[in-house]
């Protein structure tokens, strides 16, 4: 749930936005597990980018009072990458751990940081949202599985009930 104080235009986020970490010009994404919905999060995402706060009040590390839009911006920007990377890895039964190597790196890349120098904290963070992710698409692909058995049943009974009435 998030907040906007109507007189100054600043929004308090709670987890909806992403972590920034002291020293860090990147959002990281939020995605544990077992509630993490992607659509939801972007859904969010772009709700709070069309009020366009003046800022950003984190439950974490201070507000942002300049450039919310790019931290907004670069959040769903990471969130787009960092979900068709797990669905690839998940079609492909690759571990949680390919995926928080993935999720490790691109943290490193765009903060300019080096693997090794991220803070444990920010490792489990990311190791969690990698969790949540992982967990989130595979509950998508089971959905998805489900609904593509329901319409195979459905279209071959129809099948059956056509032969039966043409005999």
């Amino acid at each position: 749930m998030s907040v906007l104080l109507e007189h100054e235009h600043l929004l308090i986020t709670g987890d909806a936005v992403g972590l920034r970490y002291p020293g860090f010009d990147f959002p990281i994404p939020t995605t544990p597990p077992p509630s993490f919905d992607e659509e939801q999060y972007m859904r969010t995402l772009t709700k709070i980018m069309d009020i366009n706060p003046s800022g950003l009040l984190l439950p974490h590390f201070g507000p942002i009072l300049s450039g919310a839009e790019g931290f907004l911006r670069k959040n769903v920007e990471a969130v787009t990458r960092w979900g068709s990377k797990v669905c690839d890895a998940v079609k492909g039964q690759q571990s949680i751990d390919h995926v928080f190597k993935y999720f490790i790196t691109d943290v490193a890349e765009h903060t300019g940081k080096l693997e090794g120098d991220l803070p444990d904290h920010v490792r489990r963070t990311v190791k969690l949202s990698a969790i949540g992710y992982c967990s989130y698409v595979e509950k998508r692909i089971a959905n998805q599985s489900s609904l593509a058995e329901k319409w195979a049943d459905l279209i071959l009974h129809r099948q059956r009930a056509e032969i039966s009435s043409r005999a």
